[in-house]
């Protein structure tokens, strides 16, 4: 009963930021210019296996190379991440 009042059961990892880049697309189209930004960031897990993530400016602001970074994830989906843990 009530099982959807159940807190979401989550799995945390630690990982470490290698890098992190910005991609900026810009483009026009009747005289309009349009600009795309995208963040990424590199991290390696404990394991040595590195992953890039897709992020939001808020996160790519935060991380710096070496920060450490929480992973959840909610049935072997990432969930959020938090960064400087």
């Amino acid at each position: 009963m009530f099982s959807f009042l159940k807190k979401k059961k989550t799995e945390a990892k630690l990982a470490t930021v290698l890098s992190k880049h910005a991609n900026t697309s810009i483009t026009s189209h009747s005289g309009k210019h349009e600009s795309t930004e995208l963040y990424f960031i590199e991290i390696q897990h404990p394991n040595g296996a590195t992953e890039e993530f897709g992020v939001d400016y808020r996160l790519y602001r935060k991380a710096n190379r070496g920060s450490r970074v929480r992973l959840y994830f909610d049935d072997y989906i990432l969930d959020h991440i938090v960064i400087g843990t």
